[in-house]
C-alpha cells in the first residue's frame, strides 16, 4: 500500500502508551502459559478467518507449515495488484507468483482473499492514455474506453481464476476481493475522495462500475450455478482508525449503498502504531456496524518502534492481545482479520521496528501470545482417555458445559460420537466409545458446544493384550 508521507516520516517511534505498558506487566504469565500449549493455533481461537499477507516464499517449507498452522485465508500482498496481471506486452495473464499462492491455498484448504482489482497505484500507465500515449480526457469517447478497460480487467481476472480453479463457489479458494482500494483522500476535497486518475476520467462513477462490474464477473458469469454470491465484495482503506478520515469513508459508503451498489463489505488496514488507543479501532468498527455490510481488518500490523528491546516486545504483545480483545468482541461484524506479513523482516514496515507476529526464525513472538491469549474461554471442555476392555480399546470421553446456560454438546471422533441436550452449567457427561480394535494409534476426540465453541483433546495410542478365551 501507498501511504501519505507524513504517516511515514517520524510517527513510528519508541513512543508506546502508558496503559500498553501496564498491560505488559501481565504478558508473562501468558507467555508461560502459551509455552506449555504449544499446539494452540490462531485460527482455532477465532471466530473469524484469520488471514496472512504472502508470496511465494511462504508456500513451501518452514514458512508454509506455520501458515498452514495459523492461518486459514491468504493475500497476495503484491501479486494480484493491477499491473501484476499484465506481462511486457500488455497481455493479461496471472503472475506465476499469484498461481503459486492460489494454488497453495487450494492445496492447504485455505481462502484467499484478493487484493485489489482497482486502485490508484500499480496500475499500468496505459490504462489511462490513448493509442498514442497521450492521457485520456474526459470527452465522452474517453470515458468509455475507460470503462470497458476497467471492466475487461476485471472480467479477465475473474476468467483466468476461474479457469485455473474452478467456477467460484464451487471449489475455487477465492472467496473475497478488495474491489476498489484506498479512494478516499487525505485532504479536505469536498466530496472526501483521492484525485486519481481513475476520478479525474470518470469521476465517483468509477467505483460504482468497478463493483458491478466485480459482481457480475465473479459472481454471476464465473460463479457456480446455484450459489449466492460466492465472493465477498469489499471496499479498503487506510487511516479509517481516524475521526475525520473515517467519516469520508462512511459518507462515501452510505452513497453507494443508497445508490444499489453491490458493496458487500469494509476494509480497515489497521496499519497502526503502539501510541495509539486500541479504543480506535473499535470506533472505527462500530461506525459501520448498523450498515449492511460485513467488515475485515485488512492489513493489521504494529510496529514496535526502535530501537526494538524486549520490553517493547512484550509491550507488543500486549497490544495485540488488546487489540483481538476488540476484534472478538465485535466477531458478529467481522469477516476476517489479517496480518500484513508473516516475520518481521518481511513487512513493509520493518524499518519501524518489528510489526509481526514472528520472529524471522519463525518462533512465536510476544504479538503472538497476546493474539492468542484475547480469544475468550471456551464453553466447553473435553478429556478424552484410552483403555482395554475384553481385549479391546475403548474410548472414554468426558464433556463439561462451562456456559452460564444449558447446553448442547455433539462430540465426534474416528470411531463415531454422540449428542447430549441439555446440558447443565457446570455439568459433565461421559460416554464410551467401542473401537472394536485390539489396538489404535493416537488421535483426538472433538467436543462442539451449541453455539458453535468447540475444543478437542487427544487421547494416546494403545494395543491390548489378546482378549481371554471363553
Amino acid at each position: 500500500m501507498t501511504v501519505p508521507a507524513a504517516r511515514r516520516a517520524g510517527r513510528w517511534t519508541t513512543s508506546i502508551a502508558i496503559g500498553v505498558l501496564a498491560s505488559a506487566l501481565a504478558l508473562s504469565a501468558v507467555t508461560a502459559a502459551s509455552a506449555a500449549d504449544p499446539e494452540t493455533r490462531l485460527k482455532d481461537t477465532a471466530p473469524f478467518r484469520v488471514g496472512v499477507a504472502i508470496d511465494q516464499r511462504e508456500t513451501s517449507g518452514d514458512p508454509g507449515r506455520v501458515v498452514t498452522e495459523h492461518f486459514d485465508q491468504v493475500t497476495a500482498e503484491n501479486h494480484m495488484k493491477p499491473d501484476a496481471w499484465y506481462d511486457g506486452q500488455r497481455t493479461l495473464r496471472i503472475h506465476p507468483q499469484a498461481a503459486a499462492i492460489v494454488d497453495f491455498a487450494d492445496e492447504r484448504g485455505l481462502d484467499v482473499y484478493g487484493h485489489t482489482l482497482v486502485w490508484h497505484n500499480q496500475t499500468p500507465a496505459w490504462f489511462f492514455q490513448t493509442a498514442s500515449g497521450q492521457p485520456l480526457s474526459t470527452s465522452d469517447a474517453d470515458r468509455s474506453i475507460l470503462r470497458e478497460r476497467m471492466r475487461t480487467h476485471i472480467f479477465g481476472v475473474a476468467r483466468l481464476l476461474s479457469e485455473r480453479d474452478g467456477l467460484f463457489g464451487a471449489g475455487n479458494p477465492l472467496t473475497a476481493f478488495d474491489v476498489v482500494n484506498e479512494v478516499i483522500s487525505d485532504g479536505p476535497e469536498a466530496d472526501g475522495l483521492r484525485r486519481s486518475e481513475w476520478y479525474r476520467v470518470l469521476g465517483e462513477e468509477f467505483i460504482d462500475l468497478a463493483f458491478r462490474y466485480a459482481d457480475e464477473a465473479f459472481n454471476e458469469t464465473y460463479a457456480a450455478p446455484d450459489t449466492d454470491r460466492p465472493v465477498v465484495l469489499f471496499i479498503n482503506d487506510y487511516s479509517t482508525e481516524w475521526d475525520a478520515k473515517r467519516a469520508r469513508y462512511l459518507a462515501l459508503v452510505d452513497r453507494l449503498l443508497a445508490r444499489g451498489v453491490p458493496v458487500d463489505g469494509v476494509g480497515h488496514q489497521f496499519h497502526v502504531s503502539m501510541s495509539l488507543n486500541v479504543a480506535a479501532l473499535a470506533r472505527a468498527i462500530d461506525a459501520f456496524a448498523d450498515r449492511p455490510v460485513t467488515q475485515a481488518v485488512t492489513e493489521f500490523d504494529v510496529p514496535t518502534g526502535t530501537p526494538v528491546t524486549t520490553a517493547a516486545l512484550d509491550a507488543q504483545g500486549a497490544y495485540y492481545r488488546a487489540a483481538f480483545e476488540v476484534f472478538h468482541a465485535r466477531k458478529d461484524h467481522l469477516y476476517s482479520v489479517s496480518v500484513w506479513g508473516l516475520n518481521d523482516s518481511r513487512s513493509w514496515r520493518a524499518a519501524d521496528g518489528a510489526p509481526l507476529m514472528f520472529f524471522d526464525d519463525l518462533t512465536a513472538k510476544p504479538a503472538l501470545v497476546g493474539a492468542l491469549a484475547a480469544a475468550p474461554a471456551p464453553a466447553v471442555a473435553v478429556a478424552a482417555s484410552s483403555r482395554c476392555v475384553g481385549g479391546r480399546v475403548v474410548l472414554v470421553v468426558t464433556s463439561t458445559n462451562l456456559a452460564d446456560a444449558a447446553k448442547t454438546l455433539q462430540t465426534s471422533s474416528a470411531f463415531g460420537g454422540r449428542d447430549f441436550s441439555d446440558v447443565a452449567s457446570g455439568r459433565s457427561v461421559a460416554h464410551a466409545l467401542s473401537t472394536r480394535a485390539v489396538s489404535i494409534p493416537a488421535g483426538g476426540v472433538t467436543v462442539t458446544a451449541e453455539g458453535g465453541a468447540t475444543v478437542s483433546a487427544l487421547y494416546p495410542a494403545v494395543t491390548c493384550s489378546a482378549a481371554a478365551p471363553r
